[in-house]
């Protein structure tokens, strides 16, 4: 019995593509991981406005070279404004909350408290019937939520602040 590829599978990659992508990936998770820190650090030394103000700019500008680079079609009127809107919602308004977030906790408890939320939207989801779970699975999500609580509420309960500091 040989094997063969289905016709919708798709074709074997080279071994340098896929050191590549893997090397993309580490990369990728490296610079998300640094992420907390740098942002801590940055809203230490500005205002959490200011410094994501300067961030997303620079996103943007990043972005902008690369999709000029890509070259590909323009979107059109309609989706631009869709875009847009997508863009404050799902950049601006989340990297606000984020990084004003992270200037009132520690770096640690942020990365726990974002590296939980899909598990909390797993549950929202099947909440509301988006979403199939097992029984054991929800177990393993609750589980993880109430870790992540015990820890950021532990220090809360201890009375100190971000930078160790008494929040009284």
């Amino acid at each position: 019995m040989g094997t063969h590829e289905a016709p919708h599978m798709t074709p074997a990659y080279s071994r340098s593509s896929v050191l590549l992508a893997e090397g993309a990936v580490v990369l990728m998770a490296l610079i998300w991981g640094i992420n907390y820190s740098v942002i801590k650090y940055g809203t230490n030394a500005m205002q959490p406005v200011a410094f994501n103000g300067v961030r997303v700019a620079m996103a943007a500008l990043a972005l902008l070279i690369i999709a000029l680079a890509w070259g590909g079609t323009v979107p059109s009127r309609r989706d631009m404004v869709t875009l847009l809107a997508l863009g404050v919602l799902g950049n601006g308004i989340y990297q606000l909350l984020f990084a004003e977030g992270i200037a009132r906790t520690r770096a640690g408890e942020a990365a726990l408290v974002v590296g939980g939320s899909p598990a909390l939207i797993a549950l929202l989801g099947r909440a509301a019937g988006v979403e199939t779970t097992s029984r054991r699975g929800i177990a393993g999500i609750a589980l993880s939520i109430f870790g992540v609580a015990l820890i950021v509420l532990a220090r809360a309960n201890a009375g100190t602040g971000p930078h160790g500091g008494s929040l009284v």
